[in-house]
């Protein structure tokens, strides 16, 4: 399971999630997210820093999209978890496919 999976099964079930290696303002993953939703420019900080930038911005803001419907107020709004479980694979296949064209284009050309 990728991590921004994890993150957004742990936004989806509302855990009192603490991150570890954070300072206290810090901890709490939905208090720390949900203020950078509102900003387009710190999409970036919730991207696991262990990727060191090395994902498709686009697929982050479609990994994002979907974590930010789990963060609804309502309840009722937000989307079941088989949904959003099916919107991540099909998240995952996709950018596996863009990582393997990109291997393939590199070795052709370094070939």
């Amino acid at each position: 399971m990728s991590t921004v999976s994890v993150w957004c099964w742990r936004l989806f079930q509302e855990e009192e999630l603490l991150i570890t290696q954070k300072p206290p303002e810090e901890e709490n993953l939905v208090a720390w997210a949900k203020p950078l939703f509102k900003d387009r420019s710190k999409f970036t900080l919730m991207a696991d820093p262990l990727l060191q930038g090395k994902y498709p911005v686009k697929g982050l803001y479609q990994a994002l999209a979907v974590a930010a419907m789990c963060l609804q107020e309502e309840a009722g709004t937000r989307p079941l978890i088989g949904d959003v479980v099916t919107a991540l694979e099909y998240l995952a296949i996709e950018t596996d496919e863009i990582t393997a064209k990109q291997k393939c284009k590199i070795s052709r050309t370094a070939g």
